[in-house]
């Protein structure tokens, strides 16, 4: 499923087959709409009709491509559009998408494509271009059983390793430009989240040659949390997560969270559970949070840069 509206349609050119004695192709003559281009629906039964001499028999055979399609950009709906200081909307909208496909165990006709990492204003030319890819080689690898490079990765486990989190994914995930991991935060019992650093298991040291990397393991800590119980990454009303499954650039890893803190809800639904008051505790609280981490972050930069070189190497 896409965010930015695109969406699959199946284009068909048809071939008009007229048997019998005498039969020629200008005995035969279909209606108006039926014509090479044109988009039907998929997996439904198709009605053609025509006309043609009596006692002819017609067969009738359709040639179908792939196509993925772009609507207008002002077809979208920007989760950008939905920040509010009180609440992650864009990050539980996100989640109720991917649970939501999940929930319909049909995952050769449904699934969930990441956008958030295209970090480009607007809908246009190169954003488009990226999402079609991605979709297209969902479509072909899921739905057409072609053999394309396309797959999504799941976290299998989470477990607290001193004052690290160890993630575990049933595949690979990388950034594909081999860059620092970006998009993690970890939180302790108190709830209270902070930017983390990531790094993937070293499994050898190999000097100037570089690391060798298991990267279906990920090694996650924050210096402003000694005792992590939660991760969540990328998740944010615009997340800058950059993990990509098998480390290919068409292949984001969807944001998650190892948590079940969910926002307050009231039994009425048009009434918010926070008040304005509330509402505004909570944001000043957030931007302290950030400012505090940032000041422990400078004070600190000797020893975290230490921590961080040894974060993912065995002892």
């Amino acid at each position: 499923m896409m965010q930015e509206g695109l969406r699959i349609s199946l284009v068909l050119s048809m071939l008009f087959f007229c048997g019998g004695a005498g039969a020629t192709a200008g005995t035969l003559k279909t209606h108006g709409i039926f014509s090479s281009n044109m988009v039907i629906q998929r997996d439904k039964p198709i009605t053609i009709w025509g006309w043609a001499e009596i006692g002819h028999k017609v067969f009738v055979q359709l040639f179908g491509d792939v196509w993925v399609m772009n609507g207008q950009s002002n077809m979208a709906f920007a989760l950008g559009a939905t920040y509010r200081a009180d609440m992650e909307t864009a990050a539980f909208i996100r989640e109720s998408q991917r649970l939501g496909l999940a929930d319909l165990e049909d995952p050769q006709h449904t699934g969930f494509i990441p956008a958030y990492d295209q970090q480009l204003p607007g809908l246009h030319t190169k954003k488009k271009h990226f999402l079609d890819t991605r979709a297209a080689r969902w479509a072909m690898g899921k739905v057409y059983a072609v053999r394309v490079d396309w797959a999504a990765a799941e976290l299998v486990s989470a477990l607290r390793d001193g004052e690290q989190m160890v993630l575990t994914f049933d595949r690979p995930v990388a950034p594909d430009d081999n860059g620092p991991i970006e998009g993690f935060a970890i939180a302790s019992e108190d709830g209270k989240y902070y930017k983390a650093y990531a790094e993937s298991l070293v499994t050898k040291d190999q000097g100037i040659w570089g690391n060798k990397y298991d990267r279906t393991k990920l090694f996650v800590f924050s210096p402003l949390v000694k005792e992590p119980m939660a991760v969540r990454y990328a998740r944010a009303r615009s997340p800058m997560g950059n993990l990509k499954v098998n480390g290919k650039p068409w292949q984001p890893l969807h944001s998650f969270r190892t948590d079940e803190w969910d926002w307050p809800e009231n039994e009425d639904p048009v009434e918010n559970a926070v008040d304005r008051t509330q509402s505004k505790e909570m944001a000043q609280e957030a931007a302290q949070r950030c400012e505090r981490r940032s000041m422990e972050e400078a004070k600190r930069a000797v020893e975290i840069l230490k921590q961080r070189e040894m974060l993912g190497k065995k002892d």
